[in-house]
């Protein structure tokens, strides 16, 4: 099978990556930028997952330059249809994910590069499967309740412009999937993490991006003039909730979905923990893994003191999330792969505490850049 994957130098597309080759399938990977660095780029991000390679990653592996901001993803007349008519599975797995994005650039990539390849799998003679990998962060300001896997209601509002653009894009998946004889797979995850050791250059998962933010807050003058311990009021409604699921886990149901014989037209599944993560044991383990500060919720916060201001700017986007005690239902998720067949490890305070310091615990840094 030829899947043209976008994403695969990302923290979830690296995995699947390895997964798809290791499967023996042919990828076709839409990557930014010059392609013969796009090539240190894929190898760099395999070599971070920890997952088995063969002796040359990439054998099986071609990447083409393609720009989703752009209409045709930047390729010509030709170029378009001679991808289109080479694949047989469309994945995608890019986006930009930064919480505290600009609108109009979370609208080109998410919305827009979603549209484009739509328009892909649209003129493909050969398409029989399309993936679009969302978030379960559809549900937006929605805070309490159950969000089934048909859900997608704007009603709620949203957070971020993030959550805007995801559920735009899925929506756009939905009204393709109905005017068109191809059945689509849409995937939700919820926050990916992991704990393994992560090269300084390799894709990062979210909570090692705070790490590298709680890394430079740890190293802050006032902090470094004294040996002894701050403690930090963060705002944290009682009780809330975040759904954080390993990587390995998501990474394995997501491809089993991928490449299994779709069902209906449409169908769409929660790639969630079956168990929810109190906020505050995660403010636990963010602050053991900050040897300086003691992250301490509160119901409310009305003043801040300047170092709780600076804490807080370095949880900006991720502390929106901190008044959720909503659940993810996940019903034809397990129906999909077997819920007794496939279970994650659970989020117990040591492996929390490891997806903070995976950057640090790193002894050999990879040279060079990584991105989405």
């Amino acid at each position: 099978m030829t899947v043209v994957l976008t994403g695969a130098t990302g923290y979830l597309g690296s995995h699947a990556l390895a997964r798809l080759l290791a499967a023996g399938h042919e990828v076709i990977a839409l990557v930014r930028g010059p392609e013969h660095r796009a090539h240190t780029r894929l190898l760099q991000a395999l070599r971070a997952t920890g997952e088995p390679l063969p002796a040359q990653p990439l054998a099986h592996c071609t990447t083409i330059r393609a720009d989703l901001d752009q209409p045709r993803l930047g390729l010509d007349g030709k170029q378009f249809k001679r991808l289109a008519d080479r694949m047989d599975t469309l994945w995608h797995l890019a986006g930009c994910t930064t919480l505290t994005g600009a609108p109009d650039m979370l609208q080109r990539t998410n919305v827009e590069g979603t549209r484009s390849l739509l328009d892909l799998a649209g003129a493909s003679r050969h398409c029989r499967h399309v993936v679009h990998t969302g978030t379960a962060f559809v549900a937006g300001g929605r805070l309490h309740g159950t969000v089934h896997e048909r859900d997608l209601d704007s009603s709620w509002g949203f957070l971020n412009a993030y959550e805007r653009t995801k559920f735009d894009a899925e929506r756009l998946v939905r009204a393709w999937a109905l005017t068109h004889d191809v059945p689509v797979t849409v995937l939700r995850p919820s926050i990916v993490v992991g704990d393994r050791p992560t090269p300084a250059a390799a894709p990062r998962h979210p909570h090692a991006v705070i790490e590298a933010k709680a890394a430079l807050l740890d190293r802050l003058p006032d902090l470094r003039r004294t040996a002894s311990v701050r403690h930090v009021r963060v705002a944290c409604r009682p009780g809330a909730v975040l759904n954080l699921v390993p990587v390995e886990f998501a990474v394995d149901a997501m491809v089993r979905l991928a490449l299994r014989e779709p069902g209906e037209r449409l169908q769409v599944h929660h790639v969630v923990h079956p168990a929810d993560t109190l906020v505050t044991d995660i403010l636990d383990a963010l602050s053991a893994a900050t040897p300086r500060l003691r992250l301490h919720p509160v119901s409310t916060l009305p003043a801040k003191t300047a170092l709780e201001t600076q804490v807080h700017a370095g949880l900006e986007g991720y502390s929106a999330y901190f008044d959720l005690h909503r659940r993810y239902d996940r019903s034809s998720f397990d129906e999909a792969v077997g819920a007794e067949l496939l279970r994650p490890s659970p989020l117990d305070p040591a492996y929390l505490t490891d997806t903070f310091t995976s950057l640090r615990r790193n002894k050999q840094p990879v040279a060079g850049g990584a991105a989405r």
